[in-house]
């Protein structure tokens, strides 16, 4: 995951300069999240993949593929890590700020194992 600060594209510092306000200047040179959210993140990320591969190596045991519950549940576990990857993938700045902000008042919500709160 990599942090870009706006004001460092050529094209925004030249909107900016030719329209100087240091409110609209501000707001295009926010601090990036504090470094331990972008670990938290990449750490749930890699144990969400952990988590999906031994939910596939699951799938090729007897007991899954003799149990259709059992199969149906290990596939929708699957199928919410996927989802959940996928979204994380495409995180954009609002979406670490967000995090950042609920992980700076204690609320770890967006962690899958968390009821999944972030599709709310």
């Amino acid at each position: 995951m990599i942090w870009r600060n706006w004001y460092d594209l050529e094209v925004v510092q030249e909107v900016l300069f030719a329209n100087y306000n240091q409110t609209i200047i501000d707001a295009f040179t926010m601090k990036p999240p504090p470094t331990s959210i972008f670990q938290d993140m990449t750490n749930a990320y890699q144990e969400y993949s952990t988590i999906m591969k031994q939910v596939d190596q699951t799938l090729d045991w007897n007991c899954s593929k003799n149990n259709a519950t059992y199969r149906q549940e290990l596939h929708d576990l699957h199928d919410s890590l996927n989802s959940r990857m996928l979204q994380m993938y495409q995180y954009g700045e609002a979406d670490v700020n967000m995090v950042a902000a609920a992980a700076a008042n204690g609320n770890y919500t967006w962690f899958l194992n968390h009821n999944d709160a972030l599709y709310e």
